[in-house]
């Protein structure tokens, strides 16, 4: 090999490599805390790990716990993506967490973060804490997001801009995002084999007031899911179960399912 070849060989895997440095990572993941068992936190869609951040650090504490918090595809820190899906955010999630929380003691996610909380869930037969989701989309749902993804409303683009660590790309493809969910229709969220792999293992907190999904979605998922728990949030709208006045009761009950499996009685 020339001197000339062998330069040239070796710029382009000094390039090569480069490239792949910049490239962010296929899931981005924060971490807080220590302790033989992890959870896991999942952000609502157009969100980021960023999300939970206070939480985290109190959870960790309280529960003596890692806590992992993925940025969903196309969310925060992780790859941008050519198109969104829950099945797919699962796959990617759980290959992110392989290594350091193969198998969670407990998944806790908040809207799409609760349907791939589920998802997750079922994949590795863990217990899961889901905050404002229901067992599918309605044709009120899809409209709403075919809108948002053609006409992006300036609330929209102000709750995209908090979380959108990379900028003007990656708000391009969350708004598109949004067309890539409305595409799944009226399907359920979840299959046959993962509702009843979920059996026993699921507690869903929902706002009375949730104007997304609604409570009868909310009781269809809970219906359907054997063993599952419903906690009724009065008056509360769609992420409200966290919100200051609810955040109380909503942690309480998902520390006694994480320990026992159950909520107490109220």
């Amino acid at each position: 090999m020339t001197f000339l070849r062998r330069a040239f060989v070796l710029l382009a895997g000094l390039l090569a490599a480069a490239t792949a440095a910049a490239e962010p990572p296929a899931i981005h993941v924060r971490q807080v805390g220590v302790g033989a068992d992890c959870w896991v936190l999942l952000h609502p869609f157009g969100a980021s790990g960023r999300f939970w951040e206070r939480r985290a650090t109190l959870l960790a504490a309280e529960h003596h716990v890692r806590i992992y918090a993925p940025d969903l595809p196309s969310h925060g820190r992780s790859r941008i993506v050519p198109h969104f899906s829950y099945a797919a955010a699962t796959a990617a999630v759980a290959q992110a967490l392989r290594r350091d929380c193969p198998r969670p003691s407990l998944v806790i996610g908040a809207s799409s973060g609760g349907i791939v909380a589920m998802k997750l869930g079922a994949r590795t037969r863990t217990r899961v804490a889901a905050i404002g989701v229901g067992w599918s989309f309605s044709p009120a749902n899809l409209a709403s997001m075919a809108a948002d993804a053609a006409h992006p409303s300036p609330a929209l683009i102000g709750w995209l801009t908090t979380f959108a660590d990379q900028g003007a790309p990656q708000l391009g493809a969350l708004e598109h995002a949004y067309a890539d969910l409305a595409a799944a229709g009226t399907a359920p969220f979840l299959t046959a084999r993962e509702a009843r792999a979920l059996g026993g293992r699921l507690l869903v907190l929902h706002g009375d007031a949730d104007d997304f999904f609604l409570t009868g979605s909310a009781e269809a998922l809970a219906a359907r899911v054997p063993g599952s728990r419903l906690a009724r949030f009065p008056s509360a709208g769609h992420l409200e179960p966290l919100a200051p006045a609810n955040a109380p009761r909503a942690w309480r009950l998902i520390g006694a399912f994480a320990a026992t499996g159950t909520v107490p009685a109220e």
